[in-house]
């Protein structure tokens, strides 16, 4: 039965669901817009979507009157656009924006269309990113319950408890392993031989620490209250600033609640050249894996070069987060037409 037929079936449930998620929308931009933030608005289409190597942007042709072709893509998040506002000289901005990612699951935790909420400070660092959203998960807790105190798929979550676990703590909590102690590949493909994972030999140390964080330690991140993850190795750096006392480690955290990831966020990467060497590295990873070769955005590059001041920023996703307060176990019944409706 697809959404619009549950929908006349039951009306009521349906505005309810609606009138549920406007107000998280609402409380959202409440919350910035009293925090002095200017809400932007940025393009969805554009010729440099994200480089992560193991996201998918929906890819097209844009065409002008004159004939000429370019390559264009579905946003997979706005993050370019608005280190670009940055550079420009605004230094507190939000968004609420669809974002697109293709080769994903047709619900769950995963649509290829969603909302994406984005905001970045300025003079600010991850530790200061991670206490606001703590701040905004709080507002829109009280706002919906008038407490910080609800129940998610059977689970009491309690808002006011929030706990800062960084990855080497998380690791070994829950998995029993010390990554310190396993930072180079043949380390750390002795514990997952010893654990019983099965990868294939040329498998990166990535993907050894994947098979374990995974399964042994994600799904029990964010039991009963928020959880920030923070200082990812640096080779899971993304666009996040590498530590100043450990260089092995990145400024870059990701928030779970009773298991479901909501954010990833960052310190950001604001060294141009810095920047400008992991890019044309992911490239270079995407082609290995068969993706198409996506041009790196020089004018992303170029902004980085105006000396933007430090700065954090995250990216927190909406539909996920209407999942959570309104006790949904699937994305789609927070969404008006899912994919699973649309093909």
């Amino acid at each position: 039965m697809k959404n619009w037929q549950k929908i006349r079936k039951n009306p009521a449930e349906a505005v309810k669901t609606i009138k549920q998620v406007n107000q998280i929308n609402d409380t959202i931009r409440e919350f910035f817009n009293k925090r002095d933030y200017l809400e932007v608005y940025t393009p969805i289409l554009v010729a440099h979507p994200g480089m992560e190597p193991y996201l998918t942007p929906f890819e097209t042709t844009a065409k002008n009157v004159q004939g000429q072709n370019f390559p264009a893509y579905l946003i997979t998040s706005p993050e370019y656009s608005m280190k670009k506002l940055l550079a420009g000289g605004l230094s507190k901005i939000y968004q609420i924006t669809p974002c697109f990612r293709n080769e994903e699951n047709f619900g769950g935790r995963h649509n290829l269309e969603f909302l994406m909420l984005e905001w970045y400070q300025t003079n600010a660092d991850y530790k200061v990113i991670m206490a606001e959203m703590a701040n905004l998960l709080q507002n829109i807790s009280q706002k919906l319950f008038n407490s910080l105190k609800f129940t998610y798929q059977n689970k009491s979550i309690d808002l006011s408890q929030v706990e800062y676990l960084s990855i080497k703590e998380a690791m070994i909590k829950y998995a029993h392993v010390d990554i310190d102690a396993c930072r180079d590949l043949v380390q750390i493909q002795k514990i997952t031989q010893e654990k019983g994972y099965k990868l294939a030999e040329n498998a990166p140390w990535d993907d050894h620490f994947f098979a374990i964080f995974l399964n042994e330690v994600e799904p029990f991140l964010g039991e009963g209250k928020l959880t920030f993850l923070y200082d990812y190795p640096k080779s899971m750096a993304a666009l996040a600033k590498i530590k100043a006392d450990d260089d092995w480690y990145a400024e870059r955290f990701e928030a779970y609640i009773n298991g479901l990831e909501l954010a990833n966020g960052f310190s950001e990467l604001l060294n141009a050249e810095e920047q400008l060497a992991r890019l044309e590295e992911e490239q270079e990873f995407r082609v290995s894996l068969g993706k198409t070769k996506i041009a790196i955005d020089q004018d992303f590059i170029e902004a980085l070069r105006s000396e933007i001041p430090p700065s954090g920023g995250v990216a927190l996703g909406v539909s996920r987060l209407a999942m959570l307060f309104l006790d949904k176990k699937d994305i789609n019944e927070v969404l008006l037409f899912p994919c699973k409706d649309l093909f």
